[in-house]
């Protein structure tokens, strides 16, 4: 049996049920996909499943062997860990399939999502935020136009768009201000409006941690803010905003009395 597990942002996030199957499994395995995790995330998990035999499984590698992972839960109760909500994969999609087609029970244990806790900590509105965006790491031979022709969709509905920043290590990953500069000269380009110096975001890194930050303010003033290590993820306001979004940024989030201005 396979159970695949959302255990929201931080382990302590995890539900009661999650934490009776982990600790009947036979074996745990945590993803890493996007993610980066805190120095004390690993022993946090070991800690709260009272077990220190979890192996991590990259996204690719579970990909490449996803025939061989399904058959090892033939005779294991298997459990696999994803942060989040797992079905926000095609990944995890397919898993379930596999295992439908090959006779083996799978289960999805829900977590909480990046959208729960960006509703939470924000104040936005649900149904005001379109495709969900993600921009993986660029250099000079690598610079796809696509998260931002997305981002364009998004904002011609007038909708918000969560961009989530792809982090390979602490040392390695696209940071806030890396994911703007990169849209400035997509801007540059393609002229769709989508982002400018003065257009209204929120900088979020290290979203749940104590060491945390998120910021709203335009675009000109989150480029001067040292966002530090990841994960990092970025939130482009669309142009016109509910009254009670508005306020919700002021007063949560300090953002400057000029988000007003966005309220029609």
């Amino acid at each position: 049996m396979i159970t695949i597990i959302g255990f929201g942002i931080r382990p302590k996030h995890m539900s009661l049920e999650a934490l009776e199957v982990l600790k009947r499994a036979d074996k745990v395995f945590l993803e890493a996909y996007t993610n980066v995790f805190p120095s004390s995330f690993v022993e946090e998990l070991k800690r709260i499943i009272g077990t220190d035999d979890i192996t991590l499984l990259k996204r690719e590698a579970l990909e490449n062997n996803l025939d061989k992972f399904i058959e090892e839960s033939r005779s294991k109760h298997v459990a696999l860990l994803i942060q989040g909500d797992p079905m926000f994969a095609t990944t995890h999609i397919n898993i379930i399939l596999e295992c439908k087609k090959k006779g083996i029970p799978c289960k999805v244990l829900s977590g909480i999502s990046i959208y729960n806790r960006i509703l939470a900590v924000t104040g936005l509105q649900p149904y005001r935020f379109g495709r969900l965006v993600s921009i993986p790491l660029l250099s000079k031979n690598f610079m796809p136009s696509s998260p931002y022709l997305k981002i364009a969709e998004n904002m011609r509905s007038n909708l918000h768009t969560l961009v989530l920043l792809e982090a390979v290590s602490d040392t390695e990953f696209l940071s806030i201000n890396d994911a703007i500069d990169y849209l400035l000269k997509m801007e540059s380009r393609f002229r769709m409006k989508v982002i400018s110096d003065n257009r209204f975001a929120i900088g979020v890194a290290r979203l749940d941690y104590d060491e945390g930050i998120i910021k709203c303010d335009k675009v000109l003033r989150l480029r001067e803010i040292e966002f530090g290590s990841p994960p990092h993820a970025l939130i482009l306001l669309a142009d016109c905003l509910h009254f009670l979004e508005a306020e919700a940024l002021i007063e949560l989030l300090s953002a400057p009395i000029e988000v007003k201005r966005l309220v029609k």
